[in-house]
């Protein structure tokens, strides 16, 4: 069976504030680019074959496509001039006279075409009730009515020969579902009628943790987090203190939403921060884009604390990290002083061993699946023993400093950990753990105190794991600077 599928790259209505290169049929419903559901339910129900009309965009279509084998079918794809009338390609693209043909849209998916075609005969779906009369863009035609479709005609001349025919020849029903990426308020109820499994056939990824929540691998919540179904979290994203999210909620993946904030009728793009205390209903957020589904309106955030995107590490950032060694090395020769009688005062006190030596291991690591080699770190005091940063300034961070001279240890990171305590943690966290480098001023630091339990400790990791890079690890040092000299009454 084959399919011919029109894919020109067409951008959502009502969101021209999306950057180029995000056309409709390529934004995510849920867990995967529409598109990629549109394949996969015609893969599912026998369809082998599938040429693929492109116009708009087309290498981001033909990156994901490929050739169908990871799909198990043959995808062939087509370029067209215009986005607008790319009709008359169909011609070109037919096997045979006395073919019957599946032509669809890449943007909109209804439920109840029949596959195969019942009876050899031409098959077309309206739109579900909800609308008027139009036609859905999905229907079964023989090859040889191609000879009537002209170049000149837009969607909506072809939709109306489509149907006209399907009525003429054969039969015309109407769809019992669609889901559609046309707008943004499609999009919103397409993404509800997917997480509530009300579109037969449909795939998605993620473990279900309650009914009608689907968490996907290093997803981490905070305890306080309320989760109200339908809701979908992708792969590390990072949910803070006292969120709400729900109903009809999808984070894509690497996203980090700020303590109590909430979110509802909502699609938060990958990458995409939202800020503290942010109330979002009936949006799209795009890193510090917004799209307002109800009312059409659109907004570019300039404040990166309310919506931005989340830092990712790079070359320049691990060179900078480098450079840090110079600077260590001069404060540590500077303060060798004070630490003298820093040690001193311990021992007069009758602290025992004035030199706490603890054997943590390198991160990030190189290998993943393995625990990295330990290496020896000095401090004058176990860190959970301590009770304020100017305490954990002057018995762990100067100490500390002689591993970030050797290169062993960053200034920022997550706190530098033992191979013990990394073998008995889950896999999710030690994953997340050997993926991110250990550091002296930690979130959990700044946040909960030098005395943070497990809990804290582990939603401060995941915290830095999805945002760390060079602006935010500047931001967490001026937060331990300053947290030094105006310390908390």
């Amino acid at each position: 069976m084959q399919a011919i599928l029109f894919a020109t790259g067409k951008p959502v209505a009502g969101a021209q504030s999306l950057p180029e290169g995000r056309p409709a049929a390529l934004l995510p419903l849920v867990d995967r680019p529409f598109i990629q559901h549109v394949i996969e339910h015609l893969v599912g129900r026998g369809v082998t074959e599938i040429s693929v009309v492109l116009s708009l965009y087309p290498e981001q279509f033909s990156a994901l496509l490929g050739d169908g084998s990871r799909w198990g079918c043959r995808i062939e794809t087509r370029l067209v001039r215009s986005e607008e009338q790319p009709y008359g390609v169909l011609r070109a693209l037919v096997p045979g006279p006395a073919t019957m043909l599946l032509l669809g849209h890449a943007d909109r998916l209804p439920a109840g075409v029949p596959i195969p075609c019942p009876d050899s005969l031409p098959h077309a779906l309206l739109e579900p009730p909800t609308t008027s009369d139009v036609g859905s863009g999905w229907g079964w035609v023989p090859a040889a009515a191609l000879d009537q479709v002209r170049a000149e005609w837009d969607e909506s001349a072809f939709c109306a020969w489509l149907g006209a025919t399907a009525q003429r020849l054969g039969t015309l029903g109407r769809a019992t579902a669609m889901l559609s990426v046309r707008s943004l308020p499609e999009l919103l109820a397409s993404q509800r009628l997917a997480l509530d499994g009300d579109f037969p056939g449909l795939l998605l990824d993620g473990g279900t943790a309650e009914p009608g929540i689907r968490l996907c691998r290093n997803a981490v919540l905070h305890p306080t987090a309320r989760l109200l179904p339908p809701v979908f979290i992708g792969p590390d994203c990072n949910i803070g203190r006292g969120v709400v999210l729900g109903p009809n909620v999808v984070v894509q993946p690497r996203c980090v939403l700020d303590d109590h904030c909430s979110a509802s009728d909502a699609l938060v793009l990958s990458g995409s921060y939202v800020g503290e205390s942010l109330e979002l209903s009936q949006v799209l957020v795009d890193r510090n884009r917004l799209m307002n589904a109800k009312y059409g309106t659109e907004l570019a955030v300039s404040d990166t604390f309310i919506l931005g995107a989340v830092a990712g590490g790079s070359g320049v950032g691990a060179l900078l990290r480098g450079a840090a060694r110079i600077p260590a090395a001069l404060l540590f020769l500077l303060c060798l002083p004070v630490l003298a009688v820093a040690a001193l005062w311990r021992r007069l006190q009758g602290h025992r061993p004035v030199v706490c030596r603890r054997a943590v291991v390198r991160l990030p690591a190189p290998d993943a699946s393995r625990t990295p080699p330990p290496f020896e770190l000095l401090s004058l005091a176990e860190p959970e023993t301590l009770t304020s940063v100017r305490q954990h300034f002057l018995l762990v961070f100067l100490p500390g400093l002689l591993q970030v001279i050797s290169g062993k240890l960053a200034i920022v990171g997550i706190r530098p950990l033992r191979a013990a305590e990394l073998e008995a943690m889950g896999a999710d966290r030690r994953g997340l753990c050997l993926r991110t480098k250990a550091g002296l001023v930690t979130e959990a630091l700044l946040v909960y105190g030098p005395s943070a339990n497990d809990d804290d400790q582990y939603s401060a990791e995941a915290v830095y794991a999805v945002r760390a890079g060079m602006g935010y690890d500047a931001r967490l040092l001026a937060r331990y600077l300053l947290a030094l000299l105006l310390p908390r009454p």
